[in-house]
Order: C-alpha cells, then structure tokens, then sequence
C-alpha cells in the first residue's frame, strides 16, 4: 500500500499546526512534493547525507526532520554547497523532506513537553507568565533535587557525559524551566515565571553572565541532546495518527544523526 506525502504531513499538522511556527522559521516542506506516493518515513533530527543515504537504504520515500533543512530564501542551488548538495541528493534520489521546527517545540506534547517528562516534571505549564510565548516549559519536582542530583538525572535520562553549569545553589530545588535547543533568549523569563534551574542548550557567554548576575542557576545539556528525544516521539505520532485513519500499512522508522561536536 502506498499514499500521499500530504497524508503524512496532515497526521504531523494536525498535532502541530503550521501556525504555531515562529515568523522566522521555515517549518513545512523543503523539498518534493505533497502529491508523491511511499511506503515508508523516516524520521531525524537534521537532514544531512547521512540520514539521506539511510533514507535510500530503508527505501523511504519522505525524511521528516525537526530541524528545516532551508532557513533562508534560496536565491540559487549551488549544488557545491552543504545545503545545495542534500538538495541534490535529495530530488536525484526521488526522497522529499518535510520539516516540523517551532511548531513542535510549541504543540503540546511536543518537544518542550517531553523534554519536562525526561526531567520528570509535573504540573507543567508554559514557562511565559503571559501565557503568549508557546516555547518554553515551568514545571515542578515532586520531590525537590539537590543540584547535583539534578545534574546528574539529566546526564542519565538524556544520555550526556556532562553538563554546563552556570550558578550554584546548595539548597534543593523543585521549579524548573526547560526550553529544548538554543534557549539562551528565555533566561529571564525562566527568572521571572519564578524557575529556580534553567534546563536548555547553546548557552553563550554572555547568556551566562546574565544568569549570574540575576542569580538564575542554568544547565546547558547542549542542542542535540535536549532535542534528539522527539525522534521516537515523532515515529510515534505519525504511526498513530495514520492508525486513527486506518492506515497501518506504512513504515516509519527514526535514524539517529550524529552528535556533532565532540569533547577532547
């Protein structure tokens, strides 16, 4: 049995609507086309080569990614470049790619939330105290965590061999603020909607400075670890939603890109 790519996406949007999308994301499909047949998904983090090669292997005729493979407006494909080569790859090998971003950070059920279930927080709420902003989680510990327990619970349900850690406290905590990704941006609002520990990734320098300085205890467990975790749930959502439609026949499979940095 094959179908359209369009029921995939519709199974993904429903649960994600496109217009959950920050203004300058670029969720949606990036390339193919909506009208073409398969038989089987795969679902990634990224779009590289890598995860094309396994999509050629597996036979699968739609990679759907979290991250977008195309930012920015393309004013030409450039096929010597990274973005233009898995273009390339991509249409050659007939594969069409279909990116969930900030929608899925923001749905609920998405990443944010199960980022919170990996950290094992309850009472999860939005993290903005207005209600607005839909990236970003607070939740509470049942039962309250010395911070280097914390520390640790994240290095073993998240799978790292360490943390980055700015600030200290000595005393046990229970509110926590997580944003999957880059996250550096929501730091005072994880100050401000009351968090004792910011939980995200990609923490810079300056980010650091200013949790310091309002006295914000922040853990950066990277990028591709608060991420990777949407994977399984992503297969998951696709395989159900389709079941909901009847539609038991197609074959959805995660591929674990590879973490890219690696410490020396």
């Amino acid at each position: 049995m094959e179908i359209r790519i369009s029921e995939i996406v519709s199974v993904i949007e429903d649960f994600a609507p496109l217009h959950l999308s920050e203004k300058w994301d670029n969720s949606g499909l990036q390339v193919g086309s909506l009208s073409c047949q398969l038989n089987k998904v795969v679902v990634s983090l990224d779009a590289n080569t890598d995860a094309l090669n396994f999509c050629k292997k597996y036979g699968a005729g739609l990679l759907v990614t979290h991250h977008p493979l195309i930012f920015k407006p393309l004013h030409l494909i450039d096929t010597s470049t990274s973005v233009g080569k898995i273009i390339n790859m991509a249409i050659k090998e007939d594969i069409s790619i279909y990116s969930a971003h900030t929608n899925l950070d923001s749905a609920k059920g998405g990443v944010c939330d199960v980022l919170s279930d990996f950290i094992g927080l309850t009472q999860i709420k939005l993290l903005d105290p207005e209600g607005v902003f839909k990236i970003g989680r607070k939740g509470i510990l049942d039962n309250p965590l010395f911070l280097l327990d914390l520390i640790q619970k994240c290095k073993q349900t998240l799978d790292m061999d360490y943390v980055r850690v700015t600030g200290w406290t000595d005393k046990p905590v229970h509110t926590i603020g997580v944003c999957p990704g880059s996250g550096g941006s929501l730091i005072e609002m994880a100050k401000e909607s009351g968090c004792q520990v910011y939980i995200t990734g990609d923490i810079k320098y300056h980010d650091a400075r200013l949790a310091e300085d309002i006295d914000l205890v922040v853990l950066d467990v990277g990028h591709f670890a608060s991420e990777r975790i949407i994977v399984p749930r992503l297969v998951e959502l696709i395989e159900s939603g389709l079941g909901k439609k009847g539609i038991n026949d197609i074959k959805v499979k995660g591929y674990e890109v590879k973490e890219p940095f690696k410490i020396l």
